[in-house]
């Protein structure tokens, strides 16, 4: 019987069979997967200790930090890095989409990244001055960051939605699993009283509505920074 001390950890390796799998089927996304599975996972440890507030409190084996300035855990970097990239590419392996050869010049893209960056910060960091829970300034945060590359790419509007209904729909399996594991973790570890207290097989509905805003905006990310259009994938 596992202990709660090891939940997080664990609970992040039911994530890691799917990533393989996208690994090694779709070797021509490996360059997309690999880059947003780090990025994601960095940004996982900078921003958890918001969450620690008044979303939830797991246990962690080891934190890092930053002279006084507490960040998150392993945990935290390895659920970002294996749900960000599955999150970045489950739309193309299961609706078979690939990189268009072409990319499209007509913007800068990487340089309007950087505005998309800043925007979900803000959306981020303002929603949290305003006193909203942290998990709802994320979504906020997602809710801006894809209406601004909705903006310049609505050819990416379906690649969005479908992300994030797939990453969704592998949460909710992936909890599912988790919850088998940890019976009563949900209880233990989140602050219900802090949220709606909704719960969907078990499953808080902000974690599904997390699940999606990842999705959304992780999904199409890369196609954005990149000005790359999908095109129909066909297995040689």
């Amino acid at each position: 019987m596992f202990t709660d001390q090891y939940a997080y950890l664990l609970g992040t390796l039911i994530l890691t069979p799917i990533w393989i799998m996208l690994y090694l089927h779709r070797r021509d996304l490996d360059k997309k997967l690999i880059s947003i599975s780090f990025i994601i996972g960095f940004l996982a440890i900078l921003w958890s200790p918001f969450f620690w507030l008044d979303y939830w409190h797991p246990n962690y084996l080891f934190k890092f930090s930053f002279l006084s300035w507490q960040m998150g855990g392993v945990e935290d970097f390895l659920y970002g890095f294996f749900a960000g990239g599955i999150a970045s590419v489950a739309y193309e392996e299961i609706f078979g989409k690939k990189f268009a050869k072409r990319k499209n010049r007509k913007h800068h893209w990487l340089l309007l990244t950087i505005p998309l960056i800043f925007l979900s910060i803000i959306g981020f960091s303002f929603s949290v001055f305003l006193h909203f829970n942290s998990l709802y300034a994320a979504l906020i945060s997602f809710f801006l960051g894809c209406l601004f590359i909705f903006f310049y790419r609505r050819d990416l509007l379906t690649d969005t939605i479908l992300s994030g209904l797939v990453f969704g729909l592998i949460t909710l399996g992936s909890y599912l699993i988790f919850l088998n594991i940890f019976p009563g973790i949900i209880q233990r570890w989140w602050y219900l009283e802090k949220i709606s207290g909704k719960l969907f097989l078990g499953i808080p509905l902000e974690e599904l509505f997390w699940a999606f805003g990842m999705g959304a905006l992780g999904g199409p990310i890369y196609e954005f920074m990149m000005g790359i259009r999908l095109t129909k994938y066909t297995k040689k």
